[in-house]
């Protein structure tokens, strides 16, 4: 992925990662981070659960407020890029994400769709429908969650 992405820091053993966004008037901490995904572990099996938001001064993370950055694109890139990482450090995980609002669950479908062009055959991507079944990701199709995973071993 050549698209510009903010500086990471981040605990690879903790799954948390940290960037700030940036712009004239303030800089925003972000936190992505990887949680077990354990409600659906007949269907989702090694799942962990991307998690991503603002990180407040009393270390609460608010993942509904938008910031209002400008800056949506490289925050999206970077998010994508602490995916890689993870997925890298753990090939034997999936990760699954869904958007806080219906608004955001669709601008990860839009994200995806324009990924798909730039991403190896390394990864799998899926949706996971209203109905809780795992398809592989359609572009024109609306997910209630997606899920990707690295592939293994051809």
């Amino acid at each position: 992925m050549e698209k510009p992405v903010y500086p990471i820091y981040f605990a690879p053993d903790e799954y948390w990662y940290e960037f700030d966004s940036v712009s004239e008037n303030k800089i925003i901490r972000k936190v992505v981070f990887y949680t077990l995904f354990d409600e659906m572990p007949d269907v989702l099996p090694d799942t962990y659960q991307l998690v991503f938001g603002n990180l407040l001064p009393d270390n609460r993370i608010d993942t509904v407020d938008k910031s209002n950055n400008n800056d949506m694109k490289v925050v999206l890139a970077t998010v994508i890029q602490t995916l890689m990482y993870f997925l890298e450090l753990n090939p034997q995980f999936s990760v699954i994400f869904t958007g806080s609002t219906q608004s955001r669950t669709r601008l990860y479908r839009a994200t995806i769709s324009k990924l798909l062009a730039s991403l190896d055959d390394s990864y799998i991507i899926e949706g996971l429908t209203f109905d809780l079944e795992k398809e592989l990701f359609s572009p024109n199709k609306h997910y209630f969650a997606y899920l990707i995973s690295k592939k293994h071993g051809n």
